[in-house]
């Protein structure tokens, strides 16, 4: 007997294909998204919470409290302007700083150490333009400092292995400026082989008692250069 090829039914073809392709689809779904990583944006705040406005504020200035996007070590804190023995709500005001603040805290009797703030910026989709010194990067804040403390705002330049590269970026102080904010700002190139970058917020000079530094309004953008 002779067999005859027929075309399969278009209802069976059609039952056939439609899986395959709802597979095709769902696997397009799944890779785009790790094939396509956005770059680090021109001109945006890199910084998340730059002025401690998420999460809570310690009611008296001496609790610690957990500070929402920073890591922290020691006492470091955060505390709402107007607060007894704190930067008052015009202080605050006249830097548009909101309701709250970062505070060093109490100096660690332990560690011997007053509180620290940092947190990781990883910078994507410029390396080309990094390494070839295009891109530089602009830091700034508000920062007071009373007493002894000195208060040190800085911004490391790390590699992809968390070493540091070059000059090993922007590290400024203030000192004696009482509960008056002053404004910090400095930029730089990126040197070649920076893929992260660290934000850290600290003080010293105190041996004793309450570590009166202070800082809000951390900002750190980065911008194509010639």
């Amino acid at each position: 007997m002779t067999t005859i090829d027929r075309p399969m039914p278009r209802a069976r073809w059609a039952r056939r294909v439609a899986p395959i392709a709802a597979l095709i689809s769902a696997a397009a779904l799944v890779v785009s998204p790790m094939s396509a990583i956005a770059a680090t944006p021109y001109g945006s705040n890199l910084v998340k919470n730059p002025g401690a406005q998420e999460g809570s504020a310690s009611s008296s200035g001496n609790g610690v409290v957990n500070i929402p996007r920073w890591s922290t070590f020691a006492n470091m804190t955060v505390v709402k302007y107007g607060t007894s023995g704190f930067p008052s709500k015009s202080k605050g005001n006249a830097i548009n700083g909101g309701t709250k603040f970062f505070s060093a805290g109490k100096l660690d009797p332990g560690l011997g150490q007053c509180g620290q703030a940092e947190q990781v910026i990883k910078v994507s989709g410029r390396n080309s333009l990094i390494d070839s010194g295009k891109i530089k990067v602009s830091f700034s804040g508000k920062v007071a400092a009373s007493g002894p403390a000195v208060a040190h705002l800085d911004l490391f330049f790390r590699d992809a292995n968390n070493h540091g590269v070059g000059t090993n970026g922007i590290q400024k102080t203030v000192k004696g400026s009482g509960m008056t904010f002053k404004s910090i700002s400095a930029s730089k190139k990126l040197p070649k082989g920076t893929r992260t970058l660290r934000v850290k917020l600290w003080a010293d000079g105190v041996e004793s008692g309450y570590c009166k530094a202070f800082f809000d309004n951390i900002k750190v953008t980065i911008s194509k250069v010639s």
